[in-house]
């Protein structure tokens, strides 16, 4: 997806949690929190929360499988 700014900070409801998560061609980590840069998941009985926070441009690709 992409949004309008290069700095973006959102949350989704999936189904299974991502295997990476890239920004403009670049990947970003998984954190343990969402009080820095990177991403994070928050497990539920079905799927989960994802929130990313991020500053590096405005491509990002989830990669589920």
């Amino acid at each position: 997806y992409t949004t309008f700014d290069s700095f973006s900070e959102e949350t989704f409801r999936l189904i299974v949690k991502p295997k990476s998560v890239k920004v403009n061609g670049l990947a970003i980590n998984e954190m343990k929190n969402n009080s820095s840069e990177g991403w994070s998941w928050q497990p539920l009985d079905k799927g989960g929360i994802f929130k990313i926070k991020q500053s590096k441009g405005n491509t990002i690709e989830i990669k589920m499988d």
